[in-house]
């Protein structure tokens, strides 16, 4: 008879919930390993990640992101991982939650998304971290932006609609990236 890894206590947490609480690196490794659920959630909607983001549980939340626990998960309040890193000042834990794709523009219930409440809180090294993953994401995407229209330009005859259009887009592009 195989033991569930993923049994729920009354409020819904599991033994890698707590784990992930109380900061027990070891024990969180192993239901891991074993393929306990990463994204069950109590029944407030906290999730392992979330309580290891919030508790400074540095190792068990690199752990979770490595085996690809969901980061943008909500609460029932709307808080997340890193808006709980944020609010706790975890920096390390935001880093590594940003570095991963987790979601900035994601807000609780109060409006506030990780920026506002690490600012809130006096949490000016997350406030600048933030701005910053902010500021490369957004370059990114206009990079990108830029290479696939001048990729279709390089297919169009020179002087052809289709190549001005190219050519003014990533003019576009260049200034916007500039300011950003």
């Amino acid at each position: 008879h195989k033991a569930s890894l993923d049994l729920q206590n009354e409020n819904g947490r599991t033994a890698l919930i707590l784990s992930s609480q109380e900061g027990h690196t070891e024990i969180a490794h192993i239901l891991v390993q074993h393929k306990a659920s990463l994204d069950l959630q109590t029944k407030d909607g906290w999730t392992a990640l979330m309580l290891s983001s919030s508790k400074g549980h540095t190792e068990i939340a690199r752990i979770l992101v490595q085996h690809k626990a969901s980061l943008d998960l909500q609460m029932k309040g709307g808080a997340t991982a890193l808006i709980l890193a944020a609010y706790h000042g975890h920096l390390e834990i935001a880093s590594l939650l940003m570095l991963n794709g987790a979601d900035l523009e994601l807000r609780n219930k109060d409006g506030k998304d990780a920026r506002a409440w690490a600012e809130e809180r006096g949490h000016t090294d997350i406030v600048t971290l933030i701005e910053k993953e902010d500021r490369w994401r957004r370059r990114r995407f206009w990079v990108m932006f830029s290479t696939a229209f001048r990729n279709a330009a390089a297919t169009e005859p020179i002087g052809s609609p289709a190549m001005d259009m190219a050519l003014s887009l990533e003019w576009v592009t260049r200034i916007v990236a500039g300011y950003l």
